[in-house]
């Protein structure tokens, strides 16, 4: 303009030319825009056919028809666990059913198992009586697969064949982007609980977090709706003083699904001795509180009992971990036995009313009882001898009374019954053979052999240790998976058996330990209170003492033969490798515990 203004000519103003290769980007955004078109018509047979990856986040087409097969974690048929939104038409998703791992028939058979022999064993997931197999697979089709996967342990291969699709489903649901929600939390517990089915490795803690973590999530740790004064996030300031917070909420549901999560971390914490990393709270008994006046179902009166029990199990640890005098940890420990003594004046039922109670409460106080061997001040004076006194030797008689009516009842059941246990209640069937085994051997020792002669007559650990093994051998089978790997009842007799042989080797001079069990259970004036006891055909050679002369022989232990605490027993290890072998590990020639060749991490 200044140019024209100096020349003293008119401006003109030309509308701007395009660049040369203006025409060519035109073209390439309509060939784009054509192709987009073209790939978004339904039904479109054109679009190009592709065998790169495909795309993680698949949010916006959760529902796409697919043909890939059960075996490819990329499918959706490998997962099964989408939710269908309410307003679904139909099914789009390939499922176990669908792909002929199962039948309605099959599904319906196993669910029905699970509502009648696996709901008691963990009544933290109920299905409604009148629940078919059809509706919980529309409903909740993850947790009809867990249900599926736990239910068919009696077709190890298809059980395994399942289990891995479980795990591929929650792969998906978690790591690839998909929305986690109550109904996965359902499912992974039922998952959890009976994981001991289940290919190795099988990841207890892992999938235990993932489980505490949508409860976190979800906030399922509080009441839905709470007042709190701290200053929520995405507020206005001035609305910082009590403000409610009102969640979303799954009812009885997701108050057992509250307990069920704090059973499973802490049953198998304390035994394993490993972190409890769901903390017990008050509110978690006040939902067993709700659950058990709701009496929706049977089982749920049994509830808050299981969550207390867990509570006083989790106190032993606050003195086993500590150093104390004498006079203090002998008044912990009878204050501890006197809230179990409490607990089973107040239950409102018989313990026998459900042996899921019944096998937390005696391995509950055989985690007590042991305190009898633990000397807190051994590392203080390691020369000093075991300080025997007349409350250790009392609760060391009640540990060996303990364990006899746990193993006795365990053996009283009917073969098939072991099948519906929950995984802590073999875990804690171990706990009790390991005590049981440390307190008879601390039993004979020459300063209270005489006291405790009656008491392990009663126990008879050497007949319980074959019993026990002959009971679980009788659920083992043939089968083997694809890897070779026999199913877990076999792993179980094989534990059993290193227990008998560790049991064995701490007697001198190969005693005759086989005919120290067979005395009358009823030698003991208390034992007609305890479980009765199964007579063995087979040990009819009366009572003997293994230690001829006594007191004045000289085949008494070594105290370091039983003084040992639990991790000598339970090697430092992740929960899935101690679960997968939790009582000996392979021993070197010297005797000391092999290093585990792979850490499961």
């Amino acid at each position: 303009m200044r140019r024209c203004q100096r020349l003293h000519k008119e401006c003109i103003f030309r509308q701007a030319r395009r660049r040369h290769n203006g025409t060519a980007k035109d073209l390439r955004i309509e060939a784009l825009e054509a192709k987009v078109n073209q790939l978004l018509e339904p039904g479109s047979s054109s679009a190009p056919k592709s065998t790169s990856p495909e795309p993680l986040d698949r949010r916006n087409q959760p529902f796409r028809s697919s043909t890939a097969t059960l075996n490819d974690p990329r499918s959706p048929a490998s997962s099964h666990s989408t939710e269908s939104p309410p307003n679904a038409p139909h099914r789009s998703i390939k499922d176990v059913i669908d792909a002929g791992l199962l039948t309605m028939e099959t599904a319906n058979s196993l669910l029905n198992k699970y509502k009648s022999e696996m709901t008691p064993c963990f009544p933290f997931v109920v299905i409604p009586r009148r629940k078919t197999a059809k509706q919980l697979r529309q409903e909740k089709p993850f947790l009809f697969l867990t249900i599926m996967a736990a239910a068919s342990y009696d077709d190890m291969s298809l059980q395994r064949t399942l289990g891995k699709v479980v795990k591929r489903a929650v792969s998906r649901r978690m790591i690839h982007g998909e929305d986690t929600s109550f109904v996965l939390l359902q499912g992974l517990m039922v998952h959890i609980a009976w994981c001991h089915y289940h290919s190795r490795p099988r990841r207890y803690s892992q999938f235990l977090q993932l489980a505490i973590s949508i409860i976190i999530d979800l906030r399922l740790d509080r009441p839905p709706q709470a007042t709190s004064w701290k200053t929520p996030m995405g507020t206005r300031i001035e609305n910082t003083s009590g403000t409610t917070f009102t969640r979303s909420s799954w009812g009885l549901d997701e108050q057992r699904a509250v307990a069920g999560c704090f059973y499973l971390s802490s049953s198998i914490a304390k035994i394993l001795q490993k972190m409890v990393t769901l903390p017990y709270t008050v509110y978690i008994e006040d939902c067993c509180k709700s659950v058990r006046d709701a009496a929706e179902y049977p089982t749920d009166r049994y509830l808050l009992y299981i969550v207390r029990l867990q509570r006083i199990m989790e106190k032993v640890d606050l003195l086993s971990i500590q150093q104390g005098a004498e006079s203090v940890v002998e008044a912990y420990v009878w204050a501890l036995k006197s809230e179990l003594d409490v607990f089973i004046e107040r239950l409102p039922f018989s313990l026998s009313d459900s042996f899921l109670l019944l096998t937390q409460y005696y391995t509950v106080e055989l985690y007590l009882f042991q305190l009898s061997l633990h000397d807190p001040n051994k590392n203080i004076d390691p020369a000093r001898p075991f300080p025997w006194s007349p409350w250790r030797l009392e609760i060391l008689c009640a540990g060996l009374m303990s364990a006899r009516s746990m193993l006795g009842s365990f053996l009283s059941l009917p073969i098939d019954a072991g099948k519906a246990f929950n995984n802590s209640q073999w875990v804690q069937l171990g706990f009790a053979l390991t005590v049981a085994s440390k307190l008879s051997i601390a039993a004979t020792e020459k300063i209270v052999a005489r006291e405790t002669m009656s008491y392990r007559q009663s126990l008879g650990m050497s007949r319980l240790l074959k019993e026990c093994i002959l009971h679980t051998g009788s659920l083992v089978t043939d089968f083997v998976d694809e890897h070779g790997d026999r199913d877990v009842f076999y792993h179980y007799e094989q534990r059993g058996k290193r227990i008998q042989a560790w049991y064995e080797s701490h007697f001198p001079n190969n005693a005759d330990i086989t005919s120290i069990d067979t005395h009358s259970a009823s030698s003991h004036p208390s034992s007609q209170n305890d479980v009765p006891y199964l007579p063995i055909a087979q040990d009819t050679s009366g009572f003997t003492d293994p230690w001829p002369g006594y007191p004045n022989g000289d085949n008494s232990i070594s105290s370091e033969a039983y003084n040992l605490e639990m991790p000598q027993y339970l090697p430092d290890a992740t929960i899935d490798e101690i679960m997968g072998d939790w009582i000996s590990y392979p021993t070197n020639a010297s005797g000391s515990v092999a290093a585990s060749s792979s850490l499961h991490t």
